[in-house]
């Protein structure tokens, strides 16, 4: 289905040919044509019995059937370009209907606002010049949240696709659409052919051929003295009710839960989370998981025993939350980071009874961390500095907000990832163990060491690859080793290089199985994976990105050093 000036149906089933539905402007209740004429699987057209591998979907690709639709598409959009207009309103309502007793998945890509018709919105209110960055954060809903809850009910998820040259393009208002149904926003800002068409295409690729849940129910219950108060994440809640609905559900999904103490505990608690969901197959499962905690007398006690995986997953999901809500503005949000570690500190150093009486006069004191959480001021910095939070003016506000939705459903792991990316050195593999050339046997060989996120340990011969768990950049230095350019690039020298680099690694080298073994390794933590940016040049946004990484330095003012300092003060 593609929009424009009216929504673009594709019969694909007999010869392929377009039905347009014009009259966007009335809500749409029913569908130009059967639901079995327009609704159709690949499988079926293709004649698989289940389309699970990339190899199928270029297969599809390379088509005639593909062929023959691809080319009606380019056609109609030739047609529409001079339009200018978006009828996104009512393509959605007729996704509803397509799935309507089915649920599923809706993918939309868009690159401009809805224009025209049902769900139509003024120029982005950031043109206005009258509201505050928090406030954008809330959508103009009515309709588009009427249709968020409609998917929502009807087991429904939807993912946005935006390709956006502006620094506003509402992606708040029709991303309550994905947030309520457990759907994810990626971004392609300003957008350019040779740069983003690989991310974009394996991006789609990945979408179509993860295993999700649909239809999903949680609910969390727990034992006599401990209640379930909130939940945090990107799903549907009706009022009052106890459990919430997401329509649909991946490996990576990660939902926050506060709970509260409301009467005496004397023995062990316990906390157990169930999840009814419709597999892709058709059948309606459910998974429990139940886990017993221990109770403790001894405040300090709480301290030792803390998962700061946890807490780093729930804080941000409780900040990106108040951020999204525009509870608080990104100012405070920063500022409540800091105070909190000093809060924590604090309650540590007077429950477990530290003697700071010794401390010379003129001296900072010492940061007494509990073990379990010693990390947490580096992480905390690592947030702060995120795309989310972070008050530099180079982000758009589209990109902010997909951030943000995205820390409130990212799992623990990714999220430890994500505020303290992992960088290596590559260039210094040549320590690893003397390997059979081309059998590195990758249950036997660990991850090199991570280096610090600073620039201080660069070195102009250097080749380091950064992950966050979303992208990964290799940067490489302006004397690195042809040798090692050549096993990465298959070129012969840095100069060779193209303006995108593509990494094509040669694995019958030691180096190459290795660095091959990592990029394998690292895929596997991936929320949304996908090409290696590489990075010869410090003169380009990519770069811009890959800096901001390296978070122990002066990346927004401050430094890993000056951030313990101000705890101290």
């Amino acid at each position: 289905m593609t929009v424009g000036h009216s929504v673009h149906f594709y019969n694909a089933k007999t010869q392929p040919n377009i039905l347009n539905f014009v009259d966007v402007n009335e809500p749409l209740k029913e569908l130009p044509a059967p639901a079995d004429v327009l609704f159709y699987t690949i499988d079926e057209l293709m004649g698989y019995t289940n389309m699970t591998t990339p190899e199928d979907v270029v297969e599809f690709e390379e088509s005639e059937i593909a062929e023959k639709l691809f080319k009606l598409i380019e056609i109609n959009a030739q047609q529409e370009a001079t339009n200018n207009e978006s009828s996104l309103g009512a393509a959605l309502q007729a996704a509803e209907l397509l799935l309507k007793g089915r649920g599923g998945k809706v993918n939309i890509f868009m690159s401009q606002i809805p224009t025209r018709g049902q769900g139509k919105l003024d120029k982005p209110r950031l043109e206005k010049n009258e509201h505050k960055e928090g406030e954008l954060f809330i959508g103009q809903l009515g309709f588009w949240r009427e249709r968020a809850n409609v998917c929502a009910n009807a087991g429904i998820g939807v993912n946005f696709s935006l390709f956006s040259s502006q620094n506003f393009t509402e992606s708040s208002t029709m991303g309550i659409v994905s947030r309520t149904t457990g759907g994810h926003i990626n971004i392609y800002t300003n957008f350019m052919q040779g740069r983003d068409y690989p991310q974009l295409k394996h991006d789609i690729v990945e979408d179509f051929l993860k295993d999700i849940a649909y239809d999903a129910v949680i609910r969390v219950r727990t034992s006599v003295g401990i209640a379930v108060k909130n939940y945090y994440g990107n799903f549907y809640q009706q009022k009052n009710a106890a459990h919430i609905n997401i329509a649909n559900v991946n490996s990576d999904y990660t939902i926050a839960v506060s709970l509260e103490q409301d009467a005496k505990l004397t023995s062990n608690s316990y906390i157990q989370s169930a999840m009814l969901y419709t597999s892709r197959t058709g059948e309606r499962m459910i998974r429990i998981h139940t886990i017993r905690l221990g109770v403790v007398s001894v405040p300090a006690d709480c301290f030792r025993y803390a998962d700061l995986d946890a807490v780093l997953k729930y804080k941000c999901a409780i900040y990106a939350n108040e951020a999204l809500t525009y509870k608080n503005d990104l100012s405070t949000l920063r500022e409540n980071m800091t105070y909190l570690s000093i809060e924590i500190f604090s309650k540590y150093r007077l429950h477990s009874k530290k003697n700071v009486s010794n401390v010379p006069s003129g001296q900072l004191e010492p940061l007494f961390l509990p073990e379990s959480l010693k990390l947490l001021p580096l992480y905390f910095l690592g947030l702060s500095k995120s795309d989310g939070f972070r008050l530099q003016k180079d982000i758009t506000i589209d990109e902010r907000f997909v951030h943000l939705t995205r820390l409130l459903s990212m799992s623990c792991r990714n999220t430890l990832f994500y505020l303290y990316p992992r960088m290596f050195g590559l260039h210094l593999l040549d320590q690893i163990p003397d390997l059979t050339t081309g059998q590195l046997d990758a249950s036997s060989v660990m991850l090199p060491q991570t280096m610090r996120l600073s620039a201080r340990y660069f070195r102009s011969d250097g080749i380091y690859l950064l992950d966050n768990g979303i992208r990964t950049f290799v940067f490489l230095g302006s004397e690195a080793s042809d040798e090692l350019v050549k096993i990465l690039y298959g070129v012969d020298s840095l100069n060779e290089l193209p303006e995108y680099p593509k990494l094509r690694v040669d694995t019958s080298t030691v180096f190459g199985a290795y660095v091959q073994h990592i990029l394998d390794s690292l895929s596997k933590d991936h929320l949304f994976s996908g090409p290696v940016i590489t990075l010869k040049s410090m003169h380009t946004t990519s770069f811009q990105q890959f800096m901001r990484h390296i978070m122990e330095d002066r990346t927004g003012n401050v430094s890993y050093d000056d951030h313990l300092q101000n705890l101290r003060r």
